[in-house]
């Protein structure tokens, strides 16, 4: 979940900041456009990864993990 929000965070920061609520909720929608357009291979390998993050966790059950 993070790296999805890191990923809408850049999108919505990257350039100018916006000024108000207003431009804020734009930029936050079409980020999330851009998202489901360009950045669908990403999340896909995010979310086929899980099961091996899942069985790391498990696994270390407490020590930090490296992926």
């Amino acid at each position: 979940m993070e790296n999805v929000w890191s990923m809408l965070s850049e999108a919505v920061y990257n350039g100018p900041q916006p000024r108000n609520r207003l431009e804020l909720e734009q930029r936050v929608e079409e980020a999330v456009l851009d998202i489901n357009l360009q950045g669908c291979q990403k999340l896909k390998k995010l979310c086929y990864s899980m099961p091996h993050r899942i069985a790391l966790v498990l696994k270390k059950s407490g020590n930090k993990i490296t992926y």
